[in-house]
This record gives structure tokens, sequence and C-alpha cells, in this order.
């Protein structure tokens, strides 16, 4: 619950609220709402919604890795790229290191268990149009530079570095 309130606030609104000071967000009146309204709109989401994603956030996540999410629940099919099966990756970071080692500059990872193996390595072609249309996370990105597609797998995200011609 959101109170906007100049003075205090009735004991009632805390325990409409619910136990515990994260079920409310206090704001110190009108003019304080006015003047500063990004920091509370911030802090309200920060509260109410903790799995909500900030793309500025997000976006300094993937620069430190080194890959972004291209397609979700997705893979490139043939057209798109060449690709090879690794075996010995357990997490997105490993595979993104056995598909380097590989020469690859993308990714598929499944978190799932059930598939044959967890990583495949792809060569995707991507110039500088193609990596600022995959940074903008759209849910029909680019499947590289020629005529590929995307092939809908429940199982696999795809991951892709920056390429040279971008950085």
């Amino acid at each position: 619950m959101t109170v906007i309130s100049d003075g205090g606030v009735d004991k009632r609104v805390f325990e409409l609220a619910g136990p515990g000071p994260t079920n409310i967000v206090k704001i110190p009146g009108t003019f304080a709402l006015s003047t500063a309204t990004e920091a509370f709109a911030s802090k309200v989401i920060a509260t109410f919604c903790p799995f909500a994603l900030s793309p500025s956030k997000e976006r300094a996540v993937e620069e430190t890795r080194g890959y972004v999410l291209v397609k979700k629940e997705g893979m490139p099919n043939w057209r798109c790229g060449t690709w090879a099966f690794l075996h010995n990756a357990r997490t997105p970071e490993d595979c993104l290191v056995e598909a380097q080692q590989n020469g690859a500059n993308c990714f598929s990872y499944s978190q799932a268990k059930v598939v044959y193996t967890q990583c495949r390595a792809h060569n995707i072609t991507a110039g500088e149009e193609t990596w600022a249309a995959w940074l903008e996370h759209s849910d029909d990105p680019p499947c590289g530079d020629g005529n590929g597609k995307w092939l809908a797998n429940m199982y696999f995200d795809t991951y892709c570095q920056e390429p040279a011609v971008a950085r």
C-alpha cells in the first residue's frame, strides 16, 4: 500500500497493509511526490514488484558478463549459422567459455536437464544493425544478417557476444 501524507499515518492504515514494513511505502506529502516522482516510483516498484527488471540494470549485467540474451525460448535454424553440441557445460558461463573455445560467437543454453546436451554453439553472422536489434530485446529479433529464422524451443535460450564490427 502506498500512503501520501503530510503528517502521521493512522494506525489503521498499517493494519490494512499487513505485517512488516515491506507492505507499505510512505510518501511525505504531495510536494515531495511532485519534486521526486521518479525516486518514489522506483521505490514503489522495488517494494511491490521485486521481480521487475530494470532495462538499464539488465544491460549493465549483460555488458559485465560479455553476452546478451538474443532469443528466449528459441534456437537458430541451419540458415542462420553453423552449430555444434557442447557436452561439458553446466552453466551459461561454462557454455560461453566452451563456445568460445570452439570458435563460436553465440550459444544456446537450456536450464532443463531433459535435453541431450544443455549447450549448443552457433556461428551467427551479425553486423552493427543486427547487434543493435539484439540489444533491444524484441520478441522477434533478426537471426543474424542472413535469411535465417528462429526455431521455437521452450528449453533453449540463445545468447550472443558482441560482434567485432560493433565494438
